[in-house]
């Protein structure tokens, strides 16, 4: 898709966009912030940090230019948040709740993306 295409998206396209970016760029800040706040799990902060980084990335790059791969690979992001649930039901419910609102992003841009 053409830069001149970007422009052109309607504003559920780019409501949904937003939606998938500030979310990505939040959990960057958070999972940044708990490397050092809450020792012990450090690791395990540090690989959410880099799979929020990444999905960040897309966003901005691929995914604004209607890359459709893009697109799909954020619903991998999606996914893990979700599945925080699973795991931990006291924290796992704000992952579920941000993995909803970026389900809704996810379909407010579709339409970017074309009719496969």
């Amino acid at each position: 898709m053409s830069e001149a295409a970007i422009t052109t998206q309607s504003r559920s396209q780019k409501v949904g966009w937003w939606i998938l970016f500030v979310i990505s760029v939040l959990a960057c800040v958070n999972h940044f912030a708990l490397i050092f706040v809450n020792t012990g799990e450090e690791v395990l902060f540090i690989g959410w940090l880099g799979m929020s980084l990444f999905a960040a990335v897309v966003l901005y790059f691929p995914y604004r230019r209607g890359e459709k791969w893009a697109w799909y690979s954020i619903w991998i992001f999606i996914l893990a948040f979700a599945a925080l649930i699973l795991f931990d039901s006291a924290v796992g419910i704000f992952y579920l709740a941000a993995a909803g609102l970026m389900a809704l992003g996810q379909v407010l841009a579709w339409g970017s993306f074309g009719r496969a």
